[in-house]
């Protein structure tokens, strides 16, 4: 079995320098920074700029594309204090964690049938909603 590290992200090393960790960070400018280096963030503002959702929310996203890692994204935003507000980031390596297990992972922390985007493929045009 492989062996692997959890640790907080507090470098912007690319995640194919680090491809058996599993990174994850809960600080908003870090995950922002990741997100941009991702290709990403516009996927999150996208989502976020539609007026017809209620806010408090938090939007996702998943990458499966990434040659080392499983990426889920969120942004919450619409929260009255401050702190619940921002960007978070967690990395899964695929040399540890497969496709189902990475699904399974995300459902367990966001729970309920909140709808995840688990888009393969995506070339600048909204991804459609798998759950």
């Amino acid at each position: 079995m492989a062996i692997f590290t959890r640790i907080l992200v507090r470098s912007m090393k690319p995640l194919s320098e680090t491809p058996h960790e599993l990174r994850q960070t809960l600080d908003d400018a870090t995950a922002r920074s990741m997100l941009v280096q991702l290709g990403l963030l516009d996927r999150l503002l996208d989502l976020a700029h539609k007026p017809e959702l209620t806010e408090p929310r938090a939007d996702m996203v998943c990458d499966t594309e990434h040659a080392t890692h499983w990426i889920f994204g969120v942004y919450y935003h619409g929260y009255p204090a401050a702190a619940d507000n921002g960007y978070t980031l967690r990395c899964f390596p695929k040399s540890i964690y497969t496709f189902e297990q990475f699904r399974a992972a995300i459902r367990r922390d966001i729970g309920g049938d909140t709808p995840i985007d688990f888009q393969q493929t995506w070339e600048g045009r909204p991804p459609p909603r798998h759950s």
